[in-house]
C-alpha cells in the first residue's frame, strides 16, 4: 500500500538558497543524477495508482552509527585524544540533522495513514558554517580549538560550499514533530556522549 524511496539533497545540485521540494533539480554529479532518475521512474509507476509513494530527499545526518571517518566523528575523536586535525578553511554552509530526528521523521512517514504522497526534504531547519560547527564541538568537549587546523588543506575542485534545504513541507504535514526535533547542540551533546563512552 505504500512505497518509500530514499533520495538525496544531491538531486538539487548547486543553489545559493535553501532548496524546497519545488526547487528545480539540477544534479551536478552522477550520484544525484541517478537518484533523480530513480525518483522519476518510481513516480511514473505510482503517481496514478492506489499505492501511496514518498520520496525522501535526505540531507547530512550525524550521530550514532555514522562512519567514523566522516567529519563530525573525526573531529570529536581527535579532540577527545587532543590530536591535531588538518582541515580546509571550513567556510562551507551545511545542514545537519541528528539521527534521532531522521528516524522519527521516517517513522512518521511509515505510520502515516493518509495518502500524503510526494517529495519530502528530511533536514534540519537551519544551516551552519562548518567552522562554527567544529568550534561548537570543541566547546562542548571542553578542549581547545587549537587542535583544529583550519586552512591547512585546500578545498576539492568540486567542493560544494552551500548545501541546505527547507523542511517546512514535512512539518506542515506532520506538525507534531516540530516539538520533538533536537536542536543541533542537543544532537552534538548526545553524539559526543557516545564517543566518550
Amino acid at each position: 500500500s505504500k512505497v518509500i524511496g530514499f533520495g538525496s539533497q544531491a538531486e538539487y545540485g548547486s543553489y545559493d538558497l535553501p532548496a524546497s521540494e519545488l526547487t528545480l533539480p539540477k544534479p551536478n554529479d552522477a550520484y544525484g543524477a541517478v537518484k533523480l532518475m530513480t525518483y522519476n521512474y518510481l513516480r511514473s509507476i505510482f503517481l496514478d495508482s492506489e499505492t501511496a509513494w514518498y520520496w525522501i530527499r535526505v540531507y547530512s545526518v550525524f550521530g550514532d552509527g555514522e562512519n567514523p571517518q566522516w567529519l563530525i566523528p573525526s573531529v570529536i575523536s581527535n579532540l577527545l585524544k587532543k590530536e591535531d586535525l588538518r582541515l580546509t578553511e571550513c567556510e562551507q554552509e551545511y545542514n545537519y540533522l541528528h539521527i534521532e530526528d531522521f528516524v522519527n521523521y521516517f517513522i512518521a512517514i511509515v505510520e502515516d495513514d493518509q495518502d500524503q504522497s510526494g517529495i519530502y526534504n528530511i533536514c534540519n531547519k537551519q544551516t551552519i558554517i562548518l567552522k562554527d560547527l567544529l568550534n561548537k564541538i570543541a566547546e562542548i568537549v571542553k578542549v581547545s580549538s587549537r587542535y583544529l587546523k583550519f586552512g591547512v588543506i585546500p578545498y576539492r575542485n568540486s567542493q560544494s560550499m552551500f548545501i541546505s534545504g527547507t523542511n517546512s513541507k514535512f512539518m506542515n504535514c506532520f506538525p507534531k514533530y516540530q516539538e520533538l526535533e533536537n536542536n543541533l547542540t542537543e544532537g552534538l551533546i548526545k553524539t559526543i556522549r557516545l564517543y566518550k563512552k
